[in-house]
């Protein structure tokens, strides 16, 4: 049995798709489980939904009656185009993302499976680096949608450390780690917001309060950001989630808030 897990993501300030940006890997993501089958087979449970797909090597291409399997089998088809090691196989989805909520979902299972292949069907070869494991994800969440993919959602899974948060520049893959004030917590309100946004001046001075240990004003930087359009996403500090949780659910019906923390990036055991 194999295991592979990735966490999704949640961009605090700037563009997540093109950067610059400030974002964090979090701790609710994608646990995909199971076992390499010795034909060209595809069993996919997802225990959530939930649903099944099964499918073949020899036809993989997007589903129309169950795109949720997409990113997974985007992952089949780019390791089977690029020679890489691959087969069927036996999977299981487990996911505590919302669905469909901009948290980096198609990304996060896309990461995992990367990950599972490479242990199921090369387990003697060394694991690429985050880098290369992070260019197979987006070329996989391209194969079947082609267009940009958010940096945000290549790079978190892979490169995500726990109380920190990545800093990104427009355009670039480098990475520059800031610690978050100890213990702080991310209470999230998934509504439609602008991922979009072009905040030069804003991720800079977030960046700075990190680096200064200011947590007052890059909290205040993520209220004003929510307040002009991006996602709401409120900094507590933790063991207030409780309250914040329900003022949030109270005020958004409907919304399926969340809490979380930075996490540490993918991994995959087994075998």
């Amino acid at each position: 049995m194999i295991k592979s897990y990735a966490p999704g993501r949640a961009v605090l300030l700037g563009d997540g798709v093109e950067g610059p940006a400030l974002f964090i890997a979090i701790e609710q993501g994608i646990l995909l489980s199971g076992s390499r089958r010795d034909n060209d087979e595809i069993l996919v449970y997802a225990r959530d939904i939930p649903a099944t797909y099964e499918g073949s090597l020899r036809r993989l291409e997007p589903s129309a009656e169950k795109p949720w399997a997409d990113p997974l089998l985007a992952v089949f088809s780019v390791f089977r185009r690029k020679g890489l090691p691959v087969g069927g196989a036996n999977l299981t989805i487990q996911s505590d993302l919302p669905a469909g909520e901009g948290l980096g979902g198609p990304a996060a299972l896309a990461s995992a499976a990367v990950l599972f292949l490479h242990r199921a069907f090369a387990p003697d070869q060394p694991e690429p680096d985050a880098a290369a494991l992070a260019h197979l994800v987006q070329e996989a969440l391209q194969e079947f949608a082609p267009g940009p993919v958010a940096l945000a959602d290549t790079l978190s899974p892979f490169f995500g450390r726990a109380g920190h948060a990545a800093r990104i520049e427009k355009g670039s893959e480098e990475i520059e780690y800031l610690p978050l004030p100890a213990g702080a917590s991310f209470v999230i309100a998934p509504v439609d917001g602008d991922e979009n946004r072009r905040e030069d001046a804003r991720v800079e001075a977030g960046a700075e309060a990190l680096r200064r240990g200011d947590a007052a004003a890059f909290g205040a930087l993520l209220a004003d950001a929510g307040r002009e359009g991006m996602v709401p996403i409120q900094m507590i500090d933790a063991g207030r989630e409780p309250q914040f949780l329900k003022a949030l659910n109270a005020a958004l019906p409907g919304v399926s808030c969340l809490c979380t923390q930075a996490a540490a990036a993918a991994r995959v055991d087994g075998y």
